[in-house]
């Protein structure tokens, strides 16, 4: 109790490198070089934060098993990640784990019930995603739960709903609006838009092979 009220006492606070120690008194693994601007941490029990990762103002996590930023990742503002720790099936469940170079930009809604994987250097982008890990299994009369794994090198659009179970494959891109059902699992590589999503064609660029995770040049 001690360890979740300071987290969230500490979460509130400017970013600074004291904010960072702070955490890591309470327990957390932040790194000194962190960027972590006021949020709310309601009942996360572990922050694994890396090298130059940012958390920028104005996101909701709650109820996380585990927080984890890889080194370079980036989450924007006004996120809600929340789980509802009832599942522990799932060796993710209840964590929201970006991989280096990942990252997630503003207003998404996302359920960590089952886990959420970002693979390295993958993105949800736009706003207003929405990643939904646990349902209602109607047969049992039970709520059931699974990952949602976004394979490396990926872009999640604008405006998006990916369902439990999905896994998105590496290299690719699901366009705005797109549906990704339950227990989506297409191996091959591409452009995938729809609801449900189908494949359109192959992908292609210099995205797919940056180095740097972030796209900050304009033309």
């Amino acid at each position: 109790m001690i360890k979740t009220f300071f987290t969230l006492i500490f979460g509130l606070l400017p970013k600074s490198r004291l904010k960072n120690i702070l955490l890591r008194v309470c327990g957390h693994s932040v790194h000194i070089t962190s960027q972590i601007s006021p949020i709310i941490l309601s009942k996360v029990s572990h922050l694994a934060l890396g090298k130059g990762s940012v958390l920028q103002a104005g996101s909701f996590f709650r109820n996380l098993r585990k927080l984890e930023i890889g080194e370079n990742g980036f989450v924007g503002k006004f996120n809600h990640v929340y789980a509802d720790l009832g599942f522990s099936t799932s060796e993710l469940a209840g964590k929201f784990i970006l991989a280096p170079g990942s990252y997630v930009t503003n207003r998404h809604e996302l359920d960590c019930s089952g886990g959420i994987r970002l693979e390295k250097f993958s993105a949800i982008a736009g706003s207003r995603t929405i990643l939904q890990t646990h349902s209602v299994d109607f047969q049992l009369n039970s709520q059931t739960n699974a990952p949602i794994i976004i394979g490396s090198y990926s872009f999640i659009g604008t405006n998006c709903l990916i369902l439990m179970g999905a896994s998105f494959p590496s290299k690719s891109i699901l366009g705005a609006g797109s549906l990704l059902p339950s227990n989506f699992n297409e191996d091959r590589e591409g452009i995938f838009i729809g609801r449900p999503a189908k494949w359109l064609k192959d992908a292609d660029g210099m995205w797919f092979s940056r180095e740097n995770p972030h796209t900050i040049e304009y033309r």
